[in-house]
Parts: structure tokens; sequence; C-alpha cells
């Protein structure tokens, strides 16, 4: 049992074995499952480890009796972290007799079980395979010991109520049970929307729950319908009310929320609250829809920026004119209010903006500054230099394509009060090579050769009297 090889090896005899010989063999297990548990007091959980001998077992379930392997040790496996895996597959295997057996041991530990964070997946599962009727003690356990307020925001308590929530309302004595329960978190439903556990008892409530009860839970949000459509959590509870509450209620909190000029946008700009508009366009129409699509013409350029916000407006059926419009009117308010324009907005600006100037070109930019430039107004005839190619295998080809200016000199420029400017780009003089063999590039210079030019006292002279260093 201690490799997956000898679990193979069993796996494959229980295959062709006999009903008892596969009898015999869950007694053998049931044997070495008391060993491997050992006799202390049943822990609340188990340390994580990693998998052993028992989660390879898991796999042997479906081959033998599985209420004979773990008779007398639900409780004690469920608490463990590989132990509550084989009990979910013993219940998952077993019939209604197995599954029944296994869960009666779970009378009296119930709260225990649901502090665990192995034991309260055990619970889950019985209550997903078990009728309502035969389970309905995990409830009034624990409503014996805690408030249906603690239950709905214990993190593990929350997932057990949410599966009852799914299942106990086929039942009529379970569903009245469950009714009674609900009504301690009925009583203050808007503080559970908000509580980032709670709130999925509430959603589940909108979705299994009766019409009164979704109604509660909506009038509770309707209250303070700006906070709700903004929290994180409670928006959730709107996208289940606009989801599955009758459709004349779907439409009245549709309109709550297009009542509040804006709401709608600042929602649908939130990671959580997006969906919840792209559900509130599916169920308005007429008048409601023209005023959604208004309200969201006027940020449809921040809602394009995100996939989903496009897909919004595709929904909304807006087209790119509405984002053209809403950049266009946020940056005219902007210049004629004549403060400075946001963040949000400048975005807006380049983002939708189509630049009608054409680009210039090199030798344009050139023109204008040399003309705005004191420092090139005497090098105005200048032309730009051009390095020649002294690679052997790329001067053929690039002689024929450009001149072969070598850099002689550099020349220094003074101005009116006999002041030397710092050379440019452009003030940097050509003289054609005749022989590129005895010249060299201008990048041949070293640091120091160039700091003695610029730093060396000009001779007297004329003003804008260009002098020749060499």
């Amino acid at each position: 049992m201690d490799s997956p090889q000898a679990v193979a090896e069993l796996k494959s005899i229980l295959e062709v074995s006999t009903a008892a010989t596969q009898w015999a063999i869950a007694e053998e297990i049931h044997e070495y499952i008391s060993q491997t548990l050992g006799s202390s007091p049943v822990p609340r959980w188990s340390p994580p480890r990693e998998s052993g001998a028992l989660a390879h077992i898991a796999d042997l379930m479906p081959l033998m009796p599985s209420s004979v392997a773990v008779q007398g040790l639900v409780v004690h496996l469920s608490m463990d972290q590989d132990g509550c895996r084989l009990l979910q597959s013993a219940l998952e295997s077993g019939d209604g007799a197995e599954r029944a057996a296994m869960s009666m041991e779970f009378y009296g530990h119930v709260c225990d079980a649901l502090e665990s964070p192995h034991a309260h997946h055990v619970l889950q599962r019985i209550v997903e395979l078990m009728p309502p009727s035969s389970v309905s003690f995990i409830l009034r356990e624990l409503q014996s010991k805690w408030s249906p307020a603690f239950v709905a925001r214990h993190r593990f308590g929350c997932r057990v109520l949410e599966r009852v929530i799914e299942h106990f309302p086929a039942c009529p004595h379970a569903g009245a049970e469950l009714a009674y329960f609900l009504e301690g978190i009925l009583q203050d439903a808007a503080p559970h929307c908000y509580h980032s556990f709670s709130t999925f008892v509430m959603q589940h409530i909108l979705e299994y729950g009766s019409v009164e009860q979704q109604r509660a839970i909506v009038s509770s949000l309707c209250s303070d319908l700006w906070r709700a459509a903004l929290d994180m959590h409670a928006v959730g509870a709107l996208d289940k009310a606009l989801s599955f509450q009758p459709f004349e209620d779907q439409v009245a909190l549709a309109s709550a929320i297009l009542d509040s000029e804006g709401l709608l946008t600042r929602m649908a700009l939130t990671r959580k609250g997006l969906p919840v508009a792209r559900r509130l366009l599916r169920v308005i129409d007429g008048a409601n829809l023209e005023q959604a699509r208004r309200q969201l013409s006027g940020d449809a350029a921040k809602l394009a920026r995100s996939k989903g916000g496009k897909a919004l407006l595709s929904a909304a059926k807006l087209g790119d004119h509405a984002i053209f419009d809403s950049s266009a009117d946020k940056s005219s308010a902007s210049n004629n209010s004549g403060a400075a324009p946001r963040q949000h907005l400048m975005l807006d600006s380049v983002i939708v903006a189509q630049s009608e100037t054409p680009v210039p070109d090199q030798a344009h930019m050139l023109s204008v500054s040399d003309k705005n430039s004191g420092v090139f107004s005497s090098m105005r005839d200048v032309e730009p230099f051009i390095p020649v190619m002294n690679a052997p295998m790329m001067q053929p080809m690039m002689q024929p394509m450009m001149q072969p200016y070598m850099m002689t000199g550099w020349t220094m420029c003074q101005d009116e009060d006999g002041n030397f400017l710092v050379p440019g780009q452009q003030q940097m003089l050509q003289a054609a090579s005749c022989d590129s063999n005895k010249s060299e590039p201008w990048w041949a210079s070293t640091v120091a050769e160039v700091s003695s030019l610029w730093c060396s006292v000009a001779p007297e002279g004329p003003a804008h009297k260009s002098v020749a260093l060499d």
C-alpha cells in the first residue's frame, strides 16, 4: 500500500475478483487505514504535506464496498488532507445505503467539520449526494451552536450554506427549515452583500430563493445604490438580481440604476461592474435603452480603452463616432474653461485625435532650425555631413550613391563680441577628398584633441570670422 505500484497491482486483482474477495480486501484496507491514522484523538485538520498512501487508496473505492473500508473512520478521515479525498471518493462510488451510513457518522461533529479546511469539503459532498431530508441534521446542528449570520460570514461555513441553498428548496420539509434559517440573514441583508464571504450566500439566495427573499435583498441594496454598484462584492448581488429576478423586477432595478445619472458609466469602468452593465443592456429597451446609450456615449473614449468596454459599446450599438464625439466634446470643454486639461482628457486626445498635419521631412526641419537659431545663422549654406565608407567591400557600392567627403578640420565661429560658439553638427565643414588613404575621418579625432580645439583662445579678427582649426 505504500507505493503506487502495489496499489496498481491490488486494483488489477479487484477488477477480476468476486464480491466475497472484494469484501475481504475492503476489510484489510480498513485495518490498514486504522493503523495509518493511529489511535490519537481526531484533530480538526492536518498540516499540509505530500500525498501519501491514503491518496492512492482513493482510486480503489469504486472497486469494493466503500462503507466497509471507512466504517467508523469517517470523521477522522475527513479531517485529514488525503483522507478527505478518499472519503469523497467513497461517497461518490457508494450506493444510497452506504452514503447514509457514512453521513450518519457526522452526527454531533458537524460544527467541528465546518471549521476544518478539509472536512467541510466532505460536508458539501454529502449535501450534494444525499436527499435533503436525510442531511437536514447538518442545518440543525449549525443553528444550535452558531447564528445564521455567523455561518454566512464563515470562510468555510458560507460554502456549506451555498450547497444547502442549492439543494434544500427541492424538499418541502428541508426547505421550511432552510427558510427559517435564512430569516436571520435577510433581516440585515445589506451588510452581508458587502462582506467578502457572505456575499456569495446572498447571491445564491437571489438565484435559488423565493421572490420575497429576492426582493428583500434588492430593496436593501437600493437604499444606497451608488455604494452597492461600485462595491466589488455587492455588485455581484446586483448581477444575480438582474439575471434571476422576475422580469418586471429586473426592469425596475435597471431603471433605478439609470435614474442615478452617471452610475451606469462609473459601474462599467470597474472590473466587477462591467459584466453587470452588459447584463443591464439585455434587460432594457425603448426609452431606457436610449438613456443608457446617452450615458455611455459621454464616456465612450474611456470605455474603448479596454476589450470589455469595447464589447459594451458594441452591445449598446455605439460606433466609433461616439468615441470621437466624446473625446472632442471633452477637449473643447477643457479649452473653453482655460484650465489645464486633466490626465484622462489628455489621454483621450492622444488616442482619438487624428492628426491632419503632414509630418515634416528632415530638410524642412533643418531649414527651420537654421532660421531660428543664432548658432547656425552664418552657416546656412553648409551641406549635411556624409561620412565616407572606408571598408574595401562597401566603398565601391557606396561611392556612386554619395560624394566622398572627408573631415579635414573643424571650423569655430565667433559672434559680434568675439566669443567662440560651440560647434554643432552643421558646423563641421566638409572638403572633397582627393586621396582617401591620406585623410582620416572626423570621428578618428581623440577626446583630447577635440577638447584642446574647443578650449583654445580665439585669434583676433573681425566679427563673424571663421577660423579653421586643423
